[in-house]
């Protein structure tokens, strides 16, 4: 379980420093044009790594995949363009988490424990806490209905990228290796932004040729690999414990904005990334604590708690 919580870690690291790389190299490109060039060219690395293999299994997880990866990225980066990426990055965080709760109770049919939902509401206040904090900094002439919108669009982000894990451990257990995932997710995605170029505005026009060894990079660093380690892990953790680690991106983005010239102190900033990482702690500890009792009971004690949920 460390590994891949570990694994979870890297890959929203990476997913931050990608965020980096892209405002450093690719700040002129438009976001439709890198989701298409960028996105794109992470679909053909996995279809070519997968053999272009579609199984035949899953496919009504395939579809919703598709679906919530088109609405999770194309809500994600609507949110951006009108809220700080502290708020959006807030609110993914806490909806998500809620989002897998949901899907524990419904989907999975299963309760959770009370130290768990201590874990998980300590870090949906946190998140809450966070952005509350961030939407003070803005300028009193800020647009309302504009910043409403984007925190919806933030909100819905974070839950139907809850369902884009659920349905890609669905697949993971259907048979389907991580590649053969990964090759087939993007399909509505790329259509979405090929409509959205398709509009002929000049913001969302496609990158110059000098630009795609950037894209290259920051796809490569953004997008291939954390979403291969995504897969990985989800082969082996269940979806809430994946949100839970993803609860880490809060300290990461206040690890990085420290060096910024632009940043600026906030106590209940600190406090909210310091409450959002020790209930993250907590159910860490508490995964591995239960983990731990598993494997320290008896033999006959598993088959017999195996055999009475199988019954």
């Amino acid at each position: 379980m460390l590994v891949h919580q570990l694994m979870i870690a890297a890959a929203v690291t990476l997913e931050s420093f990608g965020k980096v790389l892209f405002n450093v190299f690719l700040g002129g490109v438009g976001l439709a044009g890198f989701i298409l060039v960028g996105f794109g060219l992470s679909a053909a690395v996995f279809l070519a790594w997968a053999r272009f293999r579609l199984p035949r299994s899953g496919r009504r997880s395939l579809l919703v995949l598709n679906l919530s990866t088109a609405v999770s990225f194309g809500c994600f980066f609507f949110a951006l363009q009108h809220a700080a990426p502290a708020v959006v990055a807030s609110l993914e965080v806490g909806t998500s988490i809620v989002a897998a709760v949901i899907l524990v109770w419904t989907h999975q049919r299963s309760s959770l424990s009370p130290l768990r939902i201590l874990a998980c509401l300590g870090i949906v206040g946190g998140t809450l806490l966070l952005c509350a904090v961030e939407i003070g900094k803005l300028p009193a002439e800020a647009g309302p209905t504009m910043l409403i919108l984007a925190c919806v669009a933030g909100a819905v982000s974070g839950a139907t990228s809850t369902f884009s894990a659920q349905s890609s451990k669905d697949l993971s257990q259907a048979g389907w290796s991580p590649t053969q995932v990964l090759a087939h997710r993007f399909h509505l995605t790329l259509l979405f932004a090929g409509a959205w170029l398709g509009l002929g505005n000049a913001d969302v026009a496609l990158p110059s040729a000098s630009a795609l060894p950037a894209i290259a990079l920051v796809a490569a660093v953004a997008v291939i690999a954390p979403l291969l380690l995504f897969q990985l892990a989800l082969r082996r953790c269940d979806t809430l414990s994946v949100m839970v680690c993803c609860a880490v991106q809060p300290l990461l983005s206040f690890l990085v904005a420290i060096p910024s010239p632009s940043f600026i102190w906030n106590q209940m900033t600190l406090v909210g990334v310091m409450a959002v990482t020790a209930f993250l702690m907590l159910d860490v500890a508490a995964q591995r604590g239960m983990a731990g009792s598993r494997r320290s009971e008896p033999a006959y004690a598993r088959a017999e708690l195996s055999a009475a949920s199988g019954a």
